[in-house]
């Protein structure tokens, strides 16, 4: 199993990761990589600024949420779909 087809699975069943949970979960180093390819085969997936504790107080880090897939060729209905830019995403209708 590759390690993009590993995050997306990961992340269809537990909605978000941060790159220290790709790491210790997954074995991915170089999460936001993995992240851009899944995007590039058409998956949205959002950014968050979280904040996490540390020993010495607190850091912040980015959370990836996986929203959904654009679904080409398929018009969008205005309750299950929204506009995200440059495309359709379907929330699971």
């Amino acid at each position: 199993m590759t390690q993009k087809s590993r995050l997306l699975s990961y992340l269809t069943q537990h909605g978000s990761i941060t790159r220290l949970e790709g790491f210790t979960e997954l074995g991915i180093a170089n999460l936001w990589i993995r992240v851009s390819e899944i995007e590039a085969l058409g998956w949205v997936i959002s950014r968050e600024r979280v904040q996490v504790p540390t020993r010495d107080g607190h850091t912040y880090v980015t959370r990836y949420t996986l929203v959904g897939r654009v679904m080409p060729n398929k018009p969008p209905q205005p309750a299950v779909a929204a506009f995200v830019g440059w495309a359709y995403v379907d929330f699971g209708s």
